[in-house]
């Protein structure tokens, strides 16, 4: 890994926020296996606090897209330079990943929870298309926690889409186009699986997190003070907006993207953020917290499967205790490994590929930044 630096773009406390996101999505999935709470939707139901995971990736998506590609609006070759950098990271090792839990339902679908074997299902779910599943388990993907990468290859889309413009009517325009897909969603509330599901307010966490980066390449700074300041505060209204849906009904982007929006304000528009040193675990987590979300399903999983041999585990807090502690550290180290020794290796192979069958020389542009520019991520 890459010694930090002080860069004005780089930012060792949004690398640590991204460890610190994909931590909450595994131990929240480690208490649902262990059953210390109860099971429900990514979507709908009754929340669990861990799940702001997702909404601070949401939200630092929509950030460090603004900033790497700063430079990059309304200039030729920007639209294709930027998908080729976003498909050959997001893809490869969700396709990975996606195959080898097919390979699971073909080969012993007896570990699985729902083997339903649905070729067109499997082949919407590696492209990214929002679709049923035929099990009746909701709009889900084979790799089930895939769903946010679709609301992801969604937003890079648009994105990619607004680069062909000037950044001074891009971004704007994004931000209608976000808001605009949302309430016009609520509004004549779509029967189409597509449709309803990318037009879910989620998407404010997206337009959210442009903002912030619109600000900070617009040269936004609050007081250094703000870091600390948002943390306490976003922490504070995650406790709160999480009691308070279990009464009331609103949105998660209300009780989750708000508080996700503050806190990557405060580490990012704060004066000195970047120059901050943080703890190498952090650091560390935060480079392979892809693989670290994509890949614990699987540990979970297992683990479970395997402790399947004495039923009554889930009764002992004891045992369910250690289960979540030994699950979570499996899962972190699984990570790790699948980041420097696959997701690394095959996420070249891919950009090699994709250059190789659409070469910059057909369209030239200017560099458009890559995430570990920004992240420190190799």
């Amino acid at each position: 890994m890459k010694t930090p630096g002080n860069s004005q773009d780089y930012f060792p406390l949004v690398q640590a926020l991204r460890g610190f996101a994909a931590l909450c999505v595994v131990v929240t999935h480690a208490l649902l296996e262990a059953g210390v709470t109860g099971s429900r939707s990514a979507l709908s139901g009754s929340p669990t606090m861990g799940e702001v995971g997702v909404d601070i990736f949401f939200v630092i998506s929509g950030f460090i897209m603004v900033v790497v590609s700063k430079d990059a609006f309304g200039q030729k070759g920007a639209f294709w330079s930027f998908l080729k950098k976003r498909i050959a990271r997001v893809v490869p090792l969700y396709w990975l990943l996606s195959l080898l839990l097919i390979a699971i339902i073909l080969l012993a679908p007896a570990l699985v929870e729902n083997p339903d074997v649905d070729f067109v299902y499997w082949l919407k779910s590696l492209l990214f298309v929002p679709v049923e599943h035929p099990g009746g388990d909701g709009i889900r993907p084979v790799l089930v926690v895939g769903w946010t990468l679709q609301f992801e290859m969604f937003f890079y889309g648009l994105f990619a889409i607004m680069l062909l413009l000037p950044r001074r009517r891009a971004l704007p325009l994004l931000l209608i186009l976000l808001v605009g897909i949302m309430v016009l969603g609520m509004i004549f509330e779509p029967e189409s699986n597509v449709l309803r599901f990318f037009s879910n307010p989620l998407l404010l966490e997206f337009a959210a997190g442009v903002v912030i980066g619109w600000m900070f390449v617009s040269g936004v700074r609050l007081p250094a003070s703000m870091t600390l300041i948002s943390i306490v505060l976003s922490l504070g209204l995650i406790v709160a907006g999480w009691q308070a849906s279990h009464f009331v009904d609103m949105s998660r982007v209300v009780y989750f993207g708000i508080p996700a929006a503050i806190l990557v304000a405060g580490l990012t528009l704060a004066d000195g953020v970047q120059t901050r040193n943080i703890s190498l675990y952090w650091m560390k987590l935060g480079s392979s917290s892809y693989a670290l979300y994509l890949s614990h399903v699987f540990v979970i999983a297992a683990l479970g499967t395997m402790m399947g041999w004495y039923p009554l585990w889930r009764d002992l807090w004891y045992i369910a205790g250690m289960f979540i502690v030994i699950s979570v550290a499996i899962s972190c180290f699984t990570g790790w490994w699948l980041h420097d020794l696959v997701e690394r290796r095959i996420n070249k192979g891919a950009a090699k590929l994709l250059e190789k069958a659409f070469p910059t020389s057909h369209h030239p542009a200017p560099k458009v930044g890559a995430v570990s520019s920004v992240l420190k991520m190799n």
